[in-house]
């Protein structure tokens, strides 16, 4: 989209910038896209160390505020 080719279904926040600065704009903005849900994988059966699970809810917490985001 940046490079003029078409347009691109994208997490807002990813382009924050582009939009606030007019190098692109937000088409059907009544007509929001799915939600992208996105999940975190560990490995089952072990011990999850403290700062493994605050860096995941970390992320949870931040990507909870973007609608296009679905946090399970």
């Amino acid at each position: 989209a940046l490079n003029g080719v078409g347009i691109a279904v994208n997490a807002r926040w990813l382009f924050e910038r582009e939009i606030e600065s007019g190098a692109l704009e937000v088409l059907m903005p009544d007509h929001p896209p799915e939600t992208m849900p996105i999940q975190a994988v560990l490995p089952s059966g072990r011990h999850i160390a403290a700062r493994t699970r605050t860096f995941v809810d970390f992320v949870a917490d931040a990507l909870a505020r973007d609608p296009l985001c679905a946090i399970d």
